[in-house]
């Protein structure tokens, strides 16, 4: 039995700093001197929770549901500027709904807030996989609606933190829109088809979808195709346990008739599957003798043949030493950005040739603040040259050594703001991970 989804519209919701409150017809205070907001609604701070956003969509037969937004433990981070906040979904109808349970965030007033925790993210310019165009970021509550995966009338499911960088801490606005399942959640197997820009067969943060189609044979032989949706994602519904095979393709394969005669045939696209393809997926009876679900059914893909080799890049290096201690020759930064795991530098020095070594170190103690700190560094050894000659450089760096002290000193990954300090001690901030 197929899923079956609605959609539950939420006007833009103003916020910052300390909530004082939400009204669908106050505009943000992107101007308010003391970086506070206005609203027309009040909110106490020093309350537990409160309502973030009431929304409300209509069900086939015209029988309404309602779902709130509460939210707690308000954040904000001045040195980061960062506005962090604990939101639950609290199912204030009599209908039941059931997993999957995505909120999503989109049209941010001003552009330059976007959240950076979340589980997905879909959209933008020049991606062609989605029906709108829009930037979203969509926070999975699915494994946070219980044991049962079900929000039961007046239930309230999980905390899950949202997090915001927001320049300048201003007042913002954006809508919002969640999606649940209105039907009991059966046994499937599902997955999402992801965009492997590293080509490394894992999904990362920032790795959002990629179009295509994937094939699912049963244990009987049986074969059915679905098209990933614009967040990535498919599903099927099953029947049985036993072994699946699932096969992911790009488009049409060329042995395949054209579906609607006398158009052209559809261009093949040559992809690489970084992953398993096919996947086999093994499924057992539970206790119930249904089959145990099984979501993890994941094709990475990335454009291109697969002798593609992404470069190695140097790796960050992790260090108990001071600044001080660290030799540096002088250089020039001229341009510095960080993309994923990758923080790129462009640098300007002299010397007789353009092949000087360079080195990254970041401090492996972490300054503690929310989100923790820890200063870097880049190390010039000039070899001792005298000459004149004047050079520039694109320097890159993987950072993932970063993510993996920040698990040795906490268990778990997460955001670290990365104090970047050039030869001449000008600080440039980044916020990286998790």
């Amino acid at each position: 039995m197929k899923q079956a989804f609605f959609p539950l519209l939420a006007a833009a919701c103003a916020l910052l700093g300390a909530f004082v409150g939400c009204n669908e017809s106050t505009p943000p205070n992107a101007e308010s001197p003391d970086g506070g907001a206005e609203f027309d609604a009040a909110f106490d701070p020093s309350a537990s929770s409160f309502v973030l956003k009431r929304i409300e969509s209509p069900l086939p037969g015209r029988e309404f549901v309602r779902i709130e937004l509460i939210g707690s433990n308000v954040r904000v981070d001045r040195n980061t500027e960062t506005v962090s906040l604990d939101v639950a979904i609290r199912n204030a109808s009599i209908h039941t709904l059931y997993a999957p349970a995505v909120v999503w965030l989109h049209r941010f007033v001003p552009r330059s807030v976007v959240p950076t925790n979340a589980d997905l993210e879909r959209g933008g310019e020049g991606d062609s996989s989605l029906v709108s165009p829009v930037r979203a970021w969509g926070f999975d509550y699915s494994d946070l609606l219980g044991d049962d995966a079900v929000l039961s009338a007046g239930e309230t499911s999980g905390r899950k933190t949202w997090s915001f960088h927001d320049p300048g801490l201003v007042s913002f606005a954006f809508a919002a829109v969640a999606h649940f399942g209105v039907q009991p959640d059966r046994p499937r197997i599902s997955g999402m088809v992801f965009h492997d820009e590293n080509r490394d067969g894992r999904r990362e943060r920032g790795e959002g979808p990629f179009p295509g189609m994937v094939t699912m044979t049963t244990p009987d032989g049986t074969s059915v195709t679905t098209h990933a949706g614009p967040d990535g994602r498919y599903t099927f519904p099953v029947e049985s346990p036993g072994l699946y095979s699932l096969r992911y393709a790009s488009i049409l394969r060329d042995d395949e008739p054209d579906p609607m005669p006398p158009h052209p045939p559809m261009p093949r696209i040559l992809v690489c599957v970084t992953t398993p393809n096919p996947l086999e997926v093994i499924l057992v009876a539970g206790p119930d003798g249904e089959p145990v679900s099984f979501d993890n059914a994941n094709f990475g893909v990335a454009p291109g043949p697969c002798d593609i080799v992404p470069p190695v890049l140097p790796l960050l290096v992790m260090t108990d030493r001071r600044p001080e201690d660290i030799d540096q020759d002088p250089y020039a930064l001229m341009d510095a950005k960080l993309e994923g795991d990758v923080l790129t530098l462009r640098v300007g020095f002299s010397g007789c040739s353009p092949d000087h070594p360079f080195t990254l170190y970041a401090s492996g103690s972490f300054m503690e603040s929310n989100p923790v700190q820890t200063w870097a560094l880049l190390a010039h050894d000039d070899r001792g040259e005298l000459c004149d000659a004047w050079f520039e450089r694109m320097l890159q760096f993987d950072l993932a050594p970063l993510r993996a002290a920040h698990i040795r000193a906490y268990g778990r990954p997460g955001v670290v703001i990365l104090r970047f300090r050039d030869f001449q001690g000008h600080e440039t901030r980044f916020e990286f991970g998790p």
